[in-house]
Order: C-alpha cells, then structure tokens, then sequence
C-alpha cells in the first residue's frame, strides 16, 4: 500500500493547498555574480588603459618602447583583476544581505 504523498500526483488531478504546504520547503534566490567575468573585465581594461598610453606616447626612437609598454600594460591588467576580484567580493557580499 502506498501512502498519496509518495509520489507525484496522478495525471489530470490537482494537489489540494495543504498537501502544496506539507510538500513545500522554503527557500530563498540568491544571485552571486560571475567572478571571472570580473577579473575579465578588469583585465580587458587594464590592457586597454595600456595600450591608450601607448598610442598617446610613442616613445620616439627608443629602443625598449615596446617591452615598456608591454611592462606596463601587464601591470595594469594586473591591477584591473585584482580590482575586479575585489569588486566581485563586494557585489558577492550584497547579494547574501
């Protein structure tokens, strides 16, 4: 013998409210962000802020121009994900309250 609560409702009939309520646990949504998407992001800026300080100086005829602004531009993509991490643990934060 089986008890009605077993198993999912016979097709065609409609579970009262109270075996809804009996069946039914709270819960509650919680939207975390991406934290890759972040970092990415910072990254992608971090590179693009570089790559702006290279065009606006070229460096004339120096040499190490470009191991510079290779330098550089590693350095603000660093940058940019260590602050897109740390703005994803903000957002990470909020989303718990």
């Amino acid at each position: 013998m089986t008890d009605e609560h077993d198993g999912p409702p016979a097709e065609g009939s409609t579970p009262s409210e109270a075996e809804l309520e009996s069946l039914a646990t709270p819960a509650t949504a919680r939207r975390a962000p991406r934290f890759g998407r972040f970092v990415g992001a910072g990254v992608t800026l971090g590179l693009l802020a570089g790559l702006v300080i290279r065009v606006l100086d070229r460096g004339g005829d120096d040499p190490n121009a470009s191991i510079a602004w290779l330098m550089a531009g590693l350095g603000l993509a660093l940058a940019g994900a260590l602050l897109g991490a740390w703005l994803a643990v903000i957002a990470d934060a909020r989303s718990r309250r």
